[in-house]
């Protein structure tokens, strides 16, 4: 038998949300799979790029009130599109507060600053921008999101010893890497039934 699946990570950073364009563009395509599922699709080069490179995280009460299951497959795919995006009156209400917000700032400004706003405002201005999605244009009230390059080798059964290059190459790049590879359990398990014979 496979070896049991690695405990589940920590919360991932918001760049593995699935942009809201995908989803609206591409809901009935998506491969939806939860940290219980047995299966996922296939991790190809192009993952986090095309919305076949492989299955998408969610989790399992997302999965209960918001997908349906494929009789043949066993596969979970959204019911229908993601929500709309707020309207206008709800949109013009938000631009009026953060009107009201800049001017609160801007009266702040005339205070002195304390170094803990300060060192505060230097770390937002220095965090770097995402290399998955920069528009910030996610759909964080469905919560989906991709596998971490992490995850995806735990999947193929590399051990947890094994070190990903996460200083040198980026996360599409490690993506890249990791597609189209083949789960190292799996083989291992086929090679011992083909000698055994």
């Amino acid at each position: 038998p496979l070896p049991p699946p690695p405990p589940p990570l920590p919360p991932p950073p918001q760049s593995l949300t699935v942009p809201r364009k995908m989803v609206e563009k591409y809901w009935k395509f998506l491969d939806v799979v939860t940290p219980s599922s047995t299966r996922c699709g296939c991790f190809t080069a192009g993952y986090a790029k095309t919305v076949y490179g492989g299955s998408v995280l969610a989790s399992d009460d997302f999965v209960a009130a918001h997908c349906a299951r494929d009789a043949v497959t066993g596969r979970y795919y959204l019911r229908g599109p993601p929500p709309s995006p707020p309207s206008p009156p709800q949109q013009q209400q938000q631009h009026h507060q953060e009107e009201e917000g800049e001017e609160q700032q801007q009266e702040g400004q005339h205070q002195p600053k304390n170094g803990t706003q300060q060192e505060q405002e230097e770390q937002e201005q220095q965090q770097p921008e995402s290399d998955i999605d920069s528009n910030n244009n996610n759909i964080g009230d469905l919560h989906l999101r991709y596998f971490s390059p992490r995850e995806i080798a735990n999947l193929h059964g590399l051990s947890p010893a094994f070190v990903l290059p996460t200083d040198r190459l980026s996360t599409r790049q490690l993506y890249f890497t990791i597609g189209n590879s083949i789960s190292v359990d799996v083989v291992a398990l086929l090679m011992r039934h083909l000698l055994r014979d």
